[in-house]
C-alpha cells in the first residue's frame, strides 16, 4: 500500500479520532457513540464536515441549508475513495 493510499484511507479517520478526544463537538453533534463510530468507518469525510459545520444555535442547532451541500460533497469523497480501492489496478 502507498503512502498517498494510507493517507486517503486513514487519514480522514485519525482527524477525526483527534477531533474526537480533543474537543467536545462530536459529543455536541452526536447524542449516541454509535453514530460516529458508524460514520468514521464507512464515510470518515463526510462525518468529519457534519461534526465541524454543526452548531448549537437557540433554535436546536444542527446543520442547515446550504451547509448540507458541504456534507453530500464529503459523503462524494468518500464514496470515490471506496470506489478507487475496489477497480483493480491496471497491469504495467
Amino acid at each position: 500500500m502507498t503512502l498517498a493510499t494510507f493517507g486517503l484511507f486513514f487519514g480522514p479517520r485519525i482527524a477525526f479520532g483527534l477531533i474526537w478526544v480533543l474537543t467536545d463537538r462530536v459529543d455536541e453533534a452526536f447524542d449516541r457513540v454509535v453514530w460516529p463510530a458508524i460514520g468514521v468507518a464507512l464515510a470518515p469525510s463526510a462525518t468529519i464536515l457534519y461534526v465541524l459545520l454543526w452548531t448549537q444555535d437557540a433554535g436546536g442547532g444542527g446543520v442547515t441549508g446550504a451547509e448540507w451541500v458541504i456534507v453530500g460533497i464529503g459523503a462524494a469523497v468518500d464514496l470515490a475513495i471506496w470506489v478507487t480501492r475496489l477497480v483493480p489496478p491496471r497491469p504495467p
